[in-house]
């Protein structure tokens, strides 16, 4: 069994969309009219409708090709560079007279105040053209190259206006196609291997459920009259996800809980794109199985702000959900959030991109006691992502003694991987973590209250390029050298 995707390539069809958002502050409110004022500080996009279910995909390490329509203008250049930015290979088929679709959500304090959409307004003759190019395109992709899955984002943004086309060409092909539909008619969808719909859009289509029985019934005769290969998974939020199968196989998977749900948004795209990767995967999972890792994946997604793509060790790590046939191959790693720091930096470079804010905070964390944990849950509280610089060995006992550490450094790693609060350790050996600030370049640098501000290694250089430093209160007395010292000696 092998968990590998680098010979698997799928193809994704749909509505891309570029998901801006502008953060600031809001103390007040407009005197022109009886609304917040935000004053912007930042600013990012990120991938969003079938431009997030590629970037999903390819998160899980699967060759990832996107298909799309849009409009000749810098919102497309924009998309273009962030497809090419995280390697998916992008077909973008434009058209002068079409807007590519952008929403702009402004917040403040993680707090979603605003949105604007920005939406098309093309003429049927253009539409015909455009989908011939489209069709054209799609068809030469598929010559072309050698594609194990398809996935339709349908998003009603106007790129999949004849579905049924390019179902029927993929069939062909004897490619599978997974669809996430939207509207009003399903009947565009026929002949593909799965559909996703959630609760609300399934209703649209079949009516009012009374009850579980009576949802079984309309879904197998949904999909026989879809003449579906499989049949129909339906996501219902925090009740989970349920699959019915043609043949009237049914089955229901909880949704994993979740400490706090931050956004929504995008969670179906995460869905749709973990059950391709779990079924095209050589893994010999079962649909349950998939269901399981999809439900994982979603709830961590929702975890974060704005669309969200989590990678396979982040699902697994959060241990709501193990899913053993993935799980057993994953963990023979034994440590995911230990990480040298060349693979570290190289995850802080995919974060920034996504617009988070890394904070950074380090110790020789000896003897984990409720100080530590108040000052690593305050640190990540600063910002998105946690970063603790982790003493070696040898570090800490030039620091505290020959006597220490009294745990070597891969078991207090594993203590600091159980905390929620902690995203990346990276190890370091020299007396003062400096050399490792000046790599990372932490938004927030944070020690505790037993530090002045500008006695913290590392203040300057972060100060220089506008970062913040600041201390976290320290919990009672504790320390592990006063613990430690008021053991009682052996004789």
């Amino acid at each position: 069994m092998n968990f590998d995707f680098k010979k698997k390539t799928v193809l994704v069809l749909g509505d891309i969309i570029k998901d801006s958002y502008y953060h600031g502050a809001c103390d007040r409110i407009s005197p022109e009219a009886p609304v917040p004022i935000v004053k912007v500080a930042k600013g990012t996009f990120r991938l969003g409708g079938a431009g997030n279910v590629a970037k999903n995909i390819r998160r899980f390490g699967i060759e990832t090709y996107l298909l799309t329509l849009a409009g000749d203008d810098m919102v497309c250049a924009d998309l273009k560079k962030a497809c090419l930015e995280e390697n998916i290979k992008p077909f973008f088929v434009k058209n002068k007279a079409r807007k590519t679709p952008e929403k702009i959500r402004v917040l403040s304090q993680n707090q979603q105040l605003l949105r604007l959409d920005f939406e098309n307004d093309i003429v049927n003759s253009q539409q015909k053209e455009e989908h011939q190019a489209l069709y054209q395109c799609f068809e030469k992709l598929l010559n072309k190259y050698k594609y194990d899955l398809i996935v339709i984002s349908d998003y009603r943004k106007g790129t999949l206006q004849n579905s049924k086309n390019f179902i029927k060409l993929a069939d062909k092909f004897k490619i599978p196609i997974m669809v996430d539909p939207k509207g009003e008619d399903f009947s565009i969808y026929k002949g593909a291997y799965l559909i996703k719909p959630n609760l609300k859009e399934f209703q649209t289509i079949v009516g009012p459920l009374k009850n579980k029985k009576d949802m079984i019934k309309k879904a197998v005769n949904l999909a026989k009259s879809l003449q579906l290969k499989k049949g129909i998974v339906l996501t219902q939020g925090s009740a989970g996800m349920s699959y019915i199968g043609i043949d009237g196989e049914y089955f229901s998977i909880i949704a994993p809980g979740v400490k706090e749900v931050y956004d929504v948004t995008g969670a179906g795209d995460t869905v749709i794109a973990s059950l391709a990767a779990c079924l095209i995967g050589d893994v010999n999972l079962t649909i349950k199985d998939a269901l399981r890792f999809a439900a994982q994946a979603a709830a961590v997604a929702v975890g974060k702000l704005g669309t969200y793509s989590p990678s396979i060790e982040e699902i697994l790590e959060n241990k709501i959900y193990t899913v053993d046939k993935i799980n057993h191959e994953i963990q023979k790693k034994d440590l995911i959030k230990f990480l040298p720091l060349k693979n570290i930096l190289k995850k802080l470079e995919t974060y920034r991109k996504e617009g988070k804010k890394i904070v950074f905070t380090n110790g020789c964390f000896d003897v984990i006691h409720a100080g530590h944990t108040a000052l690593l849950r305050a640190a990540k509280n600063q910002g998105d992502i946690l970063v603790v610089g982790l003493n070696t060995d040898k570090s800490v006992s030039s620091l505290k003694g020959t006597e220490r550490p009294f745990h070597k450094l891969a078991e207090r790693a594993k203590v600091l991987e159980e905390l929620q609060s902690v995203d990346l350790i990276v190890p370091f050996s020299t007396p003062t973590p400096l050399t490792l600030i000046k790599k990372i370049k932490p938004d927030v640098l944070v020690k505790g209250s037993e530090y002045r501000p500008d006695d913290i290694v590392g203040a300057e250089t972060v100060k220089s390029y506008g970062g913040i430093v600041t201390t976290i209160p320290m919990v009672g007395n504790l320390s592990t050298s006063r613990l430690l010292g008021a053991l009682p000696k052996s004789k």
